[in-house]
């Protein structure tokens, strides 16, 4: 009897665990009640233009945190043209995306691991990868045959495991490797990191910020808008709903919903440089709503 048991929970086990696919604001996710945790899947429509993956879903009354780009997410999505990964993510799967002809750049967030086979293979206009501190493992053919690669910037402290064909016909005789000062000899040394004909050694990518505000007609006070302090290797888009007073000074803020970065480090930054602005002083009592946006670059 004792025998038959097992066997029956060995069957059922797999189905305990299961994960449920079900799509949530034009995104589609393996669900897994057990651990909840979101897995991006395939869109039976594919995926096109810009594109934000947020760090947790709800589903019923249930928060699942989005882990992972599951296998062939986005294969094939020839209409892609960006996407920002939440920094919840620690793997991309196989194929995940292969052949999306639109995109011309990736930022690989610090919490990714791994990144699978074919992941970008034939991404014909991707100019621009980064590759996260944190990377450990990159799998055969992962940046294969992305012909206009231009620019690959990795901020891990050792060159990860890659695969000998990680790079093969993406351009390398052209391409630049962007790594910290203080590795740069292991990159040289490693394959197929070695197959980089020209590497260039800095402490880390600049961010470049533009803002911009519309507040009914006001002005900006003083030198201009704050500029936020900000440190980390994101980049993105945030608008901050704000509330001025008649005398000028920001009194409330909120992050509005146009922005398309799920950064907490670039929202953070953004809202504070946000409620140090101040614009020029009014007659009357009533307050004015508007909007401040914060356009991070990498660069």
């Amino acid at each position: 009897m004792k025998k038959h048991f097992l066997f029956l929970f060995a069957i059922l086990l797999p189905l305990l665990v299961s994960a449920e696919k079900v799509e949530i604001d034009g995104i589609w996710y393996n669900l897994t009640n057990e651990s909840k945790t979101a897995e991006i899947t395939s869109s039976p429509t594919k995926y096109s233009g810009d594109l934000v993956i947020p760090e947790t879903v709800m589903y019923g009354e249930e928060e699942y945190n989005v882990t992972s780009i599951g296998n062939n997410a986005f294969a094939s999505c020839s209409s892609l043209s960006s996407i920002i990964i939440p920094q919840g993510v620690t793997r991309i799967g196989n194929n995940a995306f292969f052949a999306c002809h639109s995109l011309s750049s990736i930022i690989i967030p610090k919490g990714v691991k791994s990144i699978g086979s074919n992941a970008l293979y034939n991404c014909q206009t991707l100019t621009t990868i980064i590759l996260p501190e944190g990377l450990e493992k990159i799998s055969s053919s992962a940046f294969a045959f992305c012909s206009m690669l231009r620019e690959v910037y990795c901020y891990a402290e050792n060159a990860p495991s890659a695969e000998p064909n990680a790079f093969d016909g993406s351009n390398l005789r052209s391409a630049i490797l962007h790594v910290s000062t203080s590795c740069i000899d292991n990159y040289k040394t490693t394959s197929p990191w070695n197959k980089f004909s020209n590497f260039e050694a800095e402490a880390n990518k600049s961010v470049g910020i533009q803002g911009t505000f519309d507040l009914n007609g006001r002005n900006i006070s003083g030198s201009g808008l704050p500029v936020p302090t900000n440190t980390t290797q994101d980049e993105g888009r945030v608008v901050v709903n704000i509330t001025v007073n008649p005398a000028g000074e920001v009194i409330a803020t909120s992050i509005n919903r146009r922005t398309n970065t799920v950064s907490p480090e670039l929202r953070q930054a953004a809202e504070d440089a946000a409620k140090r602005a101040n614009f020029n002083k009014i007659d009357g009592k009533d307050v004015q709503s508007g909007t401040i946006t914060y356009y991070f670059k990498l660069r």
